[in-house]
């Protein structure tokens, strides 16, 4: 059997508020506009991202969904300028970016509601 990855979710506290930030601020096109359901859906290559309103916790956990580690990375020819472009929007991150034992580059940062994401640089 063959899988192959087609959608990741995000949730957030206001889709229309997300809006802005994941289209504008990390440049990511808008591929569904469903913000009077609460949703909206992106395109990053060939992989779709959901952003969700929820309000609530994980059914399974109890865990928040919202302010979390999300293990989403976004993959960029240069960690540095993309780190540079994306603190001059007023993107928060947690660090600048550190070599990582496997010879790649990576920088964790947060979106507006503190769920972080990363963008990751392959070793050359």
């Amino acid at each position: 059997m063959l899988m192959q990855l087609d959608t990741v979710r995000i949730f957030v506290s206001d889709v229309n508020r997300s809006k802005q930030f994941y289209e504008d601020v990390l440049g990511l096109n808008l591929e569904t506009d469903g913000s009077e359901d609460g949703f909206l859906v992106f395109c990053s290559g060939s992989v779709k991202i959901l952003i969700e309103n929820s309000e609530s916790a994980d059914e399974t956990t109890g865990e928040l969904l919202i302010g979390r580690f999300t293990g989403i990375s976004f993959k960029v020819p240069n960690i540095y300028k993309s780190y540079e472009t994306l603190i001059s929007s007023g993107v928060d991150f947690l660090d600048p970016p550190q070599k990582q034992p496997w010879g790649g580059l990576i920088a964790s940062f947060k979106d507006i509601d503190n769920n972080i994401l990363t963008i990751v640089q392959s070793p050359s």
